[in-house]
């Protein structure tokens, strides 16, 4: 059996600034804390989302953000297609980021292998005028409901 790993971190020139936590001084990560993190867009009425995951408080805390983004079509179907990306980052210190995040769930760290799985298996059609980054977002949430990661309040 193969340790699950978070994604690959993927570059993107808007990416947000790296956080300083580092493996020698870990953060507490009995818990991570999973938020929304939703950004302003430069044009258009819509909201980018992104799913943002945190372990640990304070300045050493480490961060996850799962997000798709558009990209230039290398196929040579023209047009934008959607990627999804990781980044190890706070999403905060973007300048588009709106704060404060949505706090969504409170999760042992002995389910991250889990949030890691279910976000590798989501959903990326490429293209839609139907499908963005919300419903991304959504995709994983609700996948991690189904594997019994959160539950919904009552």
């Amino acid at each position: 059996m193969h340790e699950a790993r978070p994604p690959t971190p993927s570059v993107n020139r808007n990416q947000p600034r790296q956080s300083q936590s580092s493996p020698s001084q870990p953060a507490d990560t009995r818990r991570v804390s999973l938020y929304l993190a939703v950004y302003k867009q430069a044009f258009g009425e819509l909201y980018h989302w992104a799913l943002a995951a945190r372990f640990g408080h304070g300045p050493n805390s480490a961060w996850h953000i799962f997000e798709v983004i558009q990209g230039v079509d290398s196929k040579g179907g023209g047009g934008c297609r959607y990627v999804p990306v990781h980044h190890r980052a706070d999403p905060t210190h973007a300048v588009n980021c709106l704060r404060p995040l949505r706090k969504l769930a409170v999760i042992p760290m002995s389910r991250w292998e889990c949030v890691v799985g279910t976000v590798q298996r989501a959903r990326v059609p490429g293209r839609g005028a139907a499908w963005n980054c919300q419903d991304y977002v959504l995709d994983i949430w609700e996948g991690l409901f189904h594997a019994q990661v959160i539950t919904y309040a009552k």
